[in-house]
């Protein structure tokens, strides 16, 4: 017996129609009504199964590692007003010798709100400046009277300077915290010297919570730590690229080795049993954050304290440069770091909150940072080259801000994320119609993308000869991405672009993709572990589940940040 088909009556077309197009709503709406799924890295890793080898433990990043809230600056500490020392809001005159008159007092008295009243006050008036405010004391907050309408301006009027044109980058920030003698700064980490200074005296192992080191001499409860290699010896190389090959222009990963570094902060110090004289004194270090490599003695640790500052902040401001020109990446010193807003530099603990970031092309950087906190600020305006990110740092937090620049060149305007040797930075949270996550090479690794929105997955950067982008432990968490889709994305693609040595994907080794949605972006199954592929799922946050793993709880102050993001969302 064949199969007939019958041609269906003209009538009927449009009911069948009506009725197919009812159906694939009504399948849809199921769809969209079925509960997430629920994560298998995720059950895995609560039951401890998998803890800190395919998820790493990204639940001890921001302020106190998560555990508490940033307090409120009022009544807790003594109050400096900037128009006490001269700044007047709403005027011509400049306002920055006032204001760094008010920060010097809150300095001498050993802490303080430098406080601003609502109005504009201006800074950088003269064309040749080429020196920011700089806050070098602990416990000093900068706070305005609110970023939105009828609060505080700070206007940047002009760019900041260079001696130097022809040199890119460096530029100094409007505001800098910077803990005194902390010198922390990219390729000439191999040779800065602090005045204590120890090697391993055992290996360490991944889990630890303990370093045995040749000498504790100068070492004491309290003190934040850095312990750090650069090591090219082959079986390193190896076991931090897990077996990869490297690309044929990646310079220094072939020259150098490669770089990795563990910030934590000291609990206790046990020195072994006492030695005669007055020679090195061999001890343990018991560290408040277990360590998440292996520390081989071959491969030359140094550990050090570091100097540091704590409990500073920036608030409340509406921060407002005067870059108006279309921005083009690397076209000049100007573009690239000439306005720039707020800079954590060797701070613990320390935030930048509520905060607006219009018309600059750098909006805040946290630098040799640990515990610190980017929560609930928006960059607007003109595009520029950089919004928020992390370096040199360990176990710090930029949550709940938007980028919503509104015009400008889209090419090289580098998202939220984190390069240089940062570890353990989680990105939670965070919405840009421009602007991906951005990691720039010399070895990130541990970072969170946690409930990221974009219309691109990435949009990042890095000199082609410190690549690759980001070394192991990237993880991307419900990602909603809403642009155009991308077709097999590759995570290990080495092949440049015609004419450059620059490659077109981020280089990331094997990350971890779980629920990435909205455009049917897929990734390359060999170039990443991916689950979930067009759908989100359960936890919704990973950083919050893990934080809520650890505690036992989840503190009051993620749902407080979670309903000022969504006041944030809501603003015009």
């Amino acid at each position: 017996m064949t199969d007939r088909c019958y041609p269906i009556p003209m009538f009927a077309r449009p009911c069948l129609l009506l009725f197919a197009l009812a159906a694939f709503a009504s399948g849809q709406a199921a769809h969209a009504a079925e509960p997430a799924p629920v994560s298998t890295f995720w059950t895995r890793y609560a039951a401890a199964a998998d803890r800190d080898s395919v998820l790493p433990d990204f639940s001890r990043a921001g302020y106190h590692a998560g555990e508490i809230g940033i307090p409120d600056a009022f009544p807790r500490l003594a109050t400096f007003d900037v128009t006490a020392y001269g700044a007047v809001p709403d005027d011509t005159a400049c306002d920055q010798a006032a204001i760094e008159r008010a920060v010097r007092a809150a300095e001498a008295a050993g802490g303080g709100v430098v406080f601003f009243p609502r109005g504009e006050f201006l800074v950088n008036s003269d064309p040749e400046n080429t020196r920011g405010i700089v806050i070098s004391r602990s416990n000093i907050v900068l706070k305005g009277s609110g970023s939105g309408p009828g609060g505080t301006v700070i206007f940047m009027v002009n760019h900041m300077r260079k001696a130097n044109p022809q040199v890119l980058w460096g530029n100094e920030y409007m505001f800098t915290f910077k803990a005194p003698g902390f010198t922390l700064h990219g390729s000439n980490l191999p040779r800065r010297k602090y005045e204590t200074m120890s090697t391993l005296a055992a290996p360490a192992a991944r889990g630890s919570s303990t370093l045995e080191l040749a000498d504790v001499r100068g070492f004491a409860a309290g003190d934040r730590i850095l312990a750090w290699s650069e090591s090219a010896r082959p079986a390193w190389v190896a076991e931090q690229l897990q077996g990869r090959e490297p690309g044929e222009s990646w310079e220094r990963i072939r020259t150098r080795g490669v770089a990795i570094q563990e910030m934590s902060r000291v609990v206790e110090v046990l020195p072994a049993a006492a030695s005669a004289g007055e020679g090195p004194q061999p001890g343990k270090l018991v560290l408040a954050i277990p360590l998440s490599t292996v520390m081989h003695r071959e491969d030359g640790w140094l550990v050090s304290p570091l100097p540091y500052i704590e409990e500073c902040g920036f608030e409340d401001i509406h921060f407002r440069g005067n870059f108006q020109e279309e921005f083009v990446h690397h076209k000049n010193y100007i573009h690239n770091t000439g306005w720039q807003g707020v800079k954590m530099l060797g701070a613990i603990n320390s935030w930048v909150r509520r905060c607006v970031f219009t018309d600059v092309n750098g909006g805040v950087i946290l630098e040799g940072t640990l515990h610190c906190s980017i929560l609930l600020n928006r960059m607007a305006g003109n595009r520029g080259h950089t919004s928020f990110s992390a370096t040199f740092g360990g176990h710090n937090l930029i949550g709940c801000n938007t980028a919503d620049e509104d015009r400008g060149g889209v090419n090289g305007a580098h998202g939220a994320g984190a390069s240089h040797l940062a570890h353990h930075t989680v990105v939670w949270r965070y919405r840009s119609a421009v602007r991906g996550l951005d990691f720039h090479g010399t070895f990130p690794r541990n970072t969170l993308s946690d409930c990221f929105t974009s219309d691109v997955v990435t949009r990042h950067g890095g000199n082609y000869k410190d690549l690759p982008n980001h070394m192991g432990g990237l993880v991307i968490w419900n990602f909603r991405h809403t642009g155009k889709a991308v077709a097999n994305y590759d995570f290990w693609n080495l092949q440049p672009r015609p004419g450059s040595k620059y490659v077109n994907s981020l280089t990331a080794l094997d990350p971890v993709v779980v629920g990435l949605h909205g455009a049917r972006t897929t990734i390359k199954p060999s170039s990443a572990r991916v689950e979930s592929e067009g759908r989100a799922v359960e936890p919704e946050s990973l950083y919050e589940a893990q934080l809520r793993l650890r505690l036992g709880h989840l503190p009051p102050w993620v749902d407080e940040v979670k309903a000022g993001w969504e006041r944030l969302l809501r603003q015009p």
